[in-house]
C-alpha cells in the first residue's frame, strides 16, 4: 500500500463531500498553490457550508471513502480555531495519515468567501474547484499569523500583487489585522 499523498486524499475528500450533497471552497495550502507561487502542502484544508445534518452526513460519506473521523467529532463535538468550528478527518495508508480539516462555515468573513470563491483547475485534482479568491486567502492567513502564513501572504502578494485592495483593506479592518496587512504590504514593497 502506497503512503497517501495530499492531491489523492484532496480527490477523495471533494468526491467524498460531492456524495454527500455539501458545498465545499477549497483553502489553505492548495490555494496558497492556486494563487501564489507553488509549494508542498501536507494536509487538506476546505471551508464547508453544511448544517448539522450535512455535517453528519459528510462524516459518514468520509468514512465510506476511507477517512478515519474520530467519535468525538461524530457526537458533535468541535474543534475551533479563530471562532471557526473545526472538524479534522484523517486517511491512513501504508502508517502515515494526511490530515483533512473541514471549516465549518460560521463567520462573517467566511460567509464572505464562500460567496466569492471561484471555479478553477488545480493541477493534479480533478474535476475543477472551488477555491477562496487571493484577496480571502490573505485575510485568513493574516488572521492565523504563523511564521509559514506569513510567508504565504509574501507568496501570494508576489504573484498577485494587492488583489481586491478595497475588500481586503475593508475586511481587514473588520477583522483586526489591519496592522498585519500594513506590515506585509510594506514587506512585499506594496505599502502606502
Amino acid at each position: 500500500m502506497t503512503e497517501p499523498r495530499p492531491d489523492q486524499v484532496l480527490t477523495e475528500m471533494l468526491a467524498a463531500l460531492t456524495d454527500a450533497s455539501v458545498r465545499t471552497v477549497l483553502f489553505g495550502g492548495y490555494a496558497v498553490v492556486t494563487w501564489g507561487i507553488p509549494r508542498a502542502t501536507f494536509d487538506v484544508d476546505m471551508l464547508v457550508d453544511a448544517d448539522e445534518a450535512g455535517v453528519s452526513k459528510s462524516l459518514e460519506a468520509l468514512e465510506r471513502h476511507g477517512f478515519a473521523v474520530d467519535a468525538i467529532y461524530k457526537r458533535g463535538w468541535r474543534d475551533h480555531v479563530r471562532d471557526m468550528p473545526l472538524v479534522k478527518v484523517q486517511m491512513f495508508r501504508a502508517g502515515r495519515a494526511v490530515t483533512g480539516d473541514l471549516f465549518l462555515v460560521a463567520t462573517p468573513l467566511q460567509r464572505s468567501a464562500f460567496a466569492r470563491s471561484l471555479t478553477v483547475r488545480v493541477p493534479g485534482i480533478a474535476p475543477d474547484v472551488q477555491v477562496i479568491s487571493a484577496a480571502d486567502l490573505i485575510l485568513f492567513k493574516l488572521l492565523a499569523d504563523r511564521p509559514k502564513d506569513r510567508l504565504d501572504v509574501q507568496n501570494v502578494l508576489t504573484v498577485q500583487g494587492i488583489p481586491d485592495p478595497e475588500y481586503l483593506a475593508a475586511w481587514a479592518k473588520q477583522v483586526g489585522v489591519d496592522e498585519r496587512l500594513q506590515r506585509a504590504l510594506a514587506e512585499a514593497g506594496l505599502g502606502r
